[in-house]
């Protein structure tokens, strides 16, 4: 079994065990325990309120007008807000700030400031 099967098959694993703990309908104090502690996702109970005004949360059933959250919402909701994995971290394509870009310009050495001033001219 390849170590990236046993990352995961233990990942499994410990998301199980983590479900099991929670009830079925969860109040925004233990949903946002529930997606740390099962998608390692950190948001804070306002900050899921102020999605849930937005209309960009998970989804939610009111009984007597208090919002309850079942796991299955916050699932597939964390799942769309986790980005597909990737094989390397992208890298910015062009240097963010002036610092940066004048570090990017020293590394290409001598024969960039020539072919700029020659772009100039």
């Amino acid at each position: 079994m390849h170590t990236r099967n046993k990352t995961a098959a233990a990942q499994n694993r410990r998301q199980d065990a983590a479900r099991k703990k929670f009830p079925e309908l969860m109040r925004r104090r233990d949903a946002s325990v529930y997606l740390k502690e099962v998608h390692d996702l950190q948001f804070v109970p306002d900050t899921l309120a102020k999605f849930a005004c937005e209309g960009t949360g998970p989804e939610m059933v009111y009984v007597n007008d208090i919002p309850f959250y079942p796991p299955s919402g916050l699932d597939l909701w964390a799942k769309a807000k986790m980005g597909k994995p990737t094989a390397q971290a992208r890298k910015y394509a062009q240097p963010r700030g002036k610092s940066q870009r004048r570090k990017a310009d020293d590394q290409a050495g001598p024969e960039r400031g020539q072919q700029q001033a020659q772009e100039l001219a």
